[in-house]
C-alpha cells in the first residue's frame, strides 16, 4: 500500500471519528445533508479497507496469515469442545460427547477447508443446547468462537489472484481512494465549513483533523490548535506536554509554539497519561487533560482558552490646585 493511500485513509478515519464523536454528532445530525455525506464517506472507507484486504491476500504473507488464523481457530475450538464434552458427560449425552470428541481428535490434522466446516458443525451442536445449561461449564457465550471462525473463513475464501488480476485490483484501489478524496474535498468539507459562523470551534477541529498525515510517526505526537470560544486562532502560544512520573521515573516536558494558523506539533516525548498546558501573550494559561499518548500514534486536540485581556492602567489625574483666599 503506497503512502498516498495510507494518508487518505488516515484522514478519512480521523474526519469520521471527529464528526461522529459525542461532542459533535448532534451538530452533524442536525443537517440531513451532512449526515448523508458522513454515511457516504463510511462507505468509501469500507470499500478501501476491503480492497486492501484483497490485495493483502495476494502477498507472500497469505499462507502464513492463513496458518496463524487456522491455529487460532483450532485453539479456540479446543477450549469450547472440551467444555462442551464436560457438559455432555454430565448429562449422559453420549452422542453429543462422541461427536465433540471425534472433532477434537481431528483438529490438529484437518486441512484448511475441512476445519472450517467441522467447527461449524460442532458449533451447531452446542447452539442446540440451552445457553443457561452451558454456563456452569464455562461457556457463557459462543461469540468469541463464532468470531474466530468467521475471521478464518473470510480470509481463506479471499481469491488468490494472478499477477494481472493483482495489478487490476491495485488500479481499482487507487481509483476508489481518488474518488473518496475528491468527494471529501468537494462535498464533506464545504458542509463542515458552513458552520464557521455558528460553530467556529467545530470547523477548526475539522481542519486540524484534515491535516492528519500518518507518515513517519514513530514516537508520540500531539497536533495542537489553540483558539478561543469565538474561534479566533492564537499565534505564539506555547503548548507544553507537561512533565510527569511513570514507573517511579521522572520524564521532562516537551513544547512547541503555535504558528500563524494557530497550530503546532509537539513530538517525541514519553508515552503515557499526561496533561497539556497552554500559555501565551494572548491567552490565559490553562492546563488540559489528562490525555493518553501512545507510541506511533498522533493525538489531534483543539485547546479552547480564554483570551488574556491586558488592562492598561489609567494615567494619573493631576489634581488642580485650588486657590484659597487667605
Amino acid at each position: 500500500m503506497n503512502q498516498n493511500i495510507k494518508t487518505v485513509l488516515a484522514v478519512i478515519r480521523a474526519i469520521l471519528s471527529y464528526c461522529t464523536s459525542a461532542q459533535w454528532s448532534s451538530l452533524v445530525n442536525s443537517v440531513p445533508g451532512f449526515t448523508s455525506a458522513i454515511l457516504k464517506m463510511q462507505d468509501w472507507e469500507k470499500q478501501i479497507n476491503e480492497l486492501i484486504v484483497r490485495q493483502a491476500a495476494d502477498t507472500k504473507g497469505f499462507t502464513r496469515q492463513r496458518q496463524l488464523l487456522r491455529k487460532n481457530l483450532a485453539i479456540t475450538s479446543f477450549v469450547y469442545l472440551r467444555r462442551g464434552m464436560a457438559y455432555a458427560k454430565s448429562k449422559g449425552n453420549n452422542t453429543l460427547y462422541a461427536s465433540l470428541n471425534i472433532s477434537l481428535s481431528k483438529l490438529k490434522g484437518m486441512g484448511f477447508t475441512i476445519i472450517g466446516q467441522e467447527v461449524s458443525e460442532c458449533m451447531d451442536l452446542l447452539k442446540a443446547v440451552p445457553p443457561a445449561d452451558l454456563v456452569p461449564f464455562g461457556i457463557t457465550s459462543l461469540t468469541e468462537w463464532q468470531l474466530s471462525l468467521k475471521t478464518y473463513n473470510d480470509y481463506v475464501s479471499l481469491p488468490r489472484n494472478k499477477k494481472a488480476d493483482k495489478k487490476a485490483a491495485g488500479a481499482m484501489l487507487e481509483t476508489v481512494v481518488r474518488d473518496a478524496s475528491t468527494y471529501m474535498r468537494e462535498n464533506l468539507t464545504p458542509l463542515a465549513e458552513a458552520f464557521i459562523g455558528t460553530n467556529p470551534l467545530f470547523v477548526i477541529g475539522y481542519k486540524a483533523n484534515l491535516k492528519q498525515i500518518p507518515a513517519p510517526v514513530r514516537h508520540t505526537r500531539l497536533n495542537a490548535v489553540v483558539t478561543d470560544e469565538l474561534g479566533t486562532l492564537h499565534i505564539n502560544c506555547t503548548v507544553t506536554v507537561d512533565k510527569f512520573i511513570k514507573d517511579e521515573k521522572p520524564y521532562n516536558a516537551a513544547s512547541a509554539i503555535t504558528g500563524f494558523d494557530g497550530s503546532c506539533i509537539v513530538k517525541e516525548f514519553e508515552s503515557g497519561i499526561r496533561t497539556v498546558t497552554v500559555s501565551g501573550p494572548t491567552v490565559a494559561t490553562k492546563t488540559f487533560g489528562p490525555f493518553k499518548f501512545e507510541n506511533g500514534k498522533s493525538n489531534v486536540e483543539v485547546f479552547v482558552c480564554e483570551p488574556a485581556f491586558v488592562i492598561t492602567p489609567a494615567a494619573p489625574v493631576a489634581m488642580a490646585k485650588s486657590s484659597m483666599k487667605q
